[in-house]
């Protein structure tokens, strides 16, 4: 059912969105707030402030400091497409077994049939042949099966008339090595004009489209490796253009207390030389009990990892959302 005011669409590199729109100039991240609006005011005011989520923004508590408000908001307002393959379904598994860890109350739930009411997130996920029906273009994520298909495969999505309103694009890398990155900002970049208001695309304040900039998944390289310099370009892209930026890499560099693993070449299972943060961290932590009963974490599918990278990447995910309805943070 179509029934929201702004479409949103999450590709490795995720966009932001607002009630009124998404906006095409965002803030600077941690950039004071100068709103006085109340949390559980939803209205969708100018874009974020926060724009690059990465492991700041990653933590169970990060997620319990989001109001239910903007969570509502999101529900209310967000209708999203994730294009991804196995390591990106990292971020829809932690997000699958989400609500039952928080207590089961139906506050982080989402899916394709979230269009129905308010209750329930939109979202779209396409792992592998993103658009489904929608797309004559073959497309399984951001490198596959080139670096441009992707690309075409969003602007079918979007044009056809069946589009269910998505206002947010999300696409996600498998390895992020070898592939052309000035080729994948030069598209998004296409991509965030073309379906700005004002665009090529005949897009208004109403019906524009935020797009997610994503880095790709640790491979053990550490900082000198070629997937690092890979998503470094993308890191200063987002930050000198005030992109919206979903820093998968940078949130598996780091466990939840904040110990850092790139510079001792962390790959993508949590393995760094000398152990593995994951195991280590779930060894001496809560994954028996659900989160009110004292649980610090929960099982759940978590692709060529562990399941608290995929909690993690849940976490941040909400936080995003919550951030492209309209949130500060605060």
């Amino acid at each position: 059912m179509e029934k929201k005011t702004t479409a949103i669409i999450i590709l490795s590199c995720l966009s932001i969105a607002v009630i009124a729109g998404v906006g095409t100039h965002y803030w600077i991240l941690n950039a004071e707030t100068d709103s006085d609006e109340d949390d559980n005011d939803n209205t969708i005011h100018l874009g974020p402030k926060i724009n690059i989520i990465d492991h700041n923004y990653a933590h169970l508590e990060d997620l319990k400091n989001i109001p239910i408000g903007w969570i509502n908001a999101v529900k209310a307002n967000l209708n999203i497409a994730y294009g991804h393959t196995s390591h990106g379904s990292q971020l829809t598994s932690g997000m699958a077994n989400l609500d039952a860890f928080m207590g089961g109350n139906d506050i982080y739930i989402y899916g394709s049939d979230g269009g129905g009411d308010d209750t329930k997130l939109e979202f779209y996920d396409y792992n592998g042949g993103f658009g489904g029906a929608l797309t004559t273009t073959t497309a399984s994520d951001l490198g596959n099966p080139n670096d441009d298909a992707w690309a075409a495969a969003t602007e079918e999505y979007l044009d056809h008339p069946s589009n269910p309103g998505t206002n947010v694009i999300m696409w996600s890398w498998c390895n992020i090595g070898g592939h052309d990155i000035d080729a994948y900002i030069t598209h998004m970049e296409y991509l965030i004009s073309a379906y700005s208001a004002g665009g090529s695309k005949g897009r208004t304040v109403g019906t524009e489209v935020t797009f997610i900039f994503m880095t790709g998944h640790v491979d053990g390289g550490g900082i000198g490796g070629t997937n690092n310099l890979q998503n470094e370009i993308i890191r200063d892209h987002c930050k000198t253009h005030n992109r919206i930026l979903f820093d998968f890499a940078d949130i598996e560099s780091y466990d939840p207390d904040d110990n850092y693993f790139l510079d001792r070449n962390v790959n993508d299972n949590c393995n760094y030389d000398g152990g593995n943060w994951a195991i280590e961290w779930q060894t001496t932590h809560n994954g028996v009990d659900i989160e009110p009963s004292g649980g610090e974490w929960y099982s759940c599918s978590s692709a060529h990892s562990q399941p608290l990278n995929a909690n993690l990447k849940a976490y941040a995910c909400w936080y995003l959302f919550a951030i492209l309805a309209g949130w500060d943070g605060n």
